[in-house]
């Protein structure tokens, strides 16, 4: 036979075991809902590993349009190598017709660079649609 203090123990549990769980599945509901579709972004080559030559290289990539979906590109640098990498093409349009594009950036390297391994990543980032006086805030960012 159960006490009191046995009863009023089981009723404290199940006091917080109702809220808990109401709270566990709305954040879980809400977790689901608020997350955006990932649209797939991808670069190749996804990795290039060069021999330090002081000069200007130009070097090549594609913009995989895996979704096939119009999107809007920024292209910018970031690393120790940035400020020696250029670009004509700073905004990248594709459409929907197209799987990939290919762009260009231009590295020029001075004559001296510390010794070690130096690194230049290309950032790939799409800009939201905007529709509707409504912004989809779909972003892939994207090191080459």
């Amino acid at each position: 036979m159960k006490t009191s203090n046995q009863n009023r123990i089981v009723h404290n549990q199940r006091r917080y075991i109702v809220p808990s769980l109401i709270v566990f599945l709305s954040i879980l509901l809400i977790t689901f809902t608020l997350i955006p579709s990932v649209s797939s972004l991808g670069v190749a080559p996804s990795r290039t590993v060069v021999d330090f030559k002081p000069g200007e290289q130009i070097y090549t990539a594609r913009i995989v349009n895996n979704d096939n979906h119009d999107m809007k590109i920024v292209l910018s640098f970031e690393g120790g190598l940035a400020q020696y990498a250029t670009t004509d093409q700073q905004i990248i349009t594709l459409t929907e017709n197209e799987s990939e594009k290919e762009f260009s950036y231009k590295l020029k390297l001075p004559e001296n660079l510390e010794p070690g391994e130096q690194r230049l990543d290309v950032v790939l980032v799409e800009v939201p649609h905007i529709s509707s006086g409504s912004a989809n805030l779909e972003s892939d960012q994207k090191p080459v």
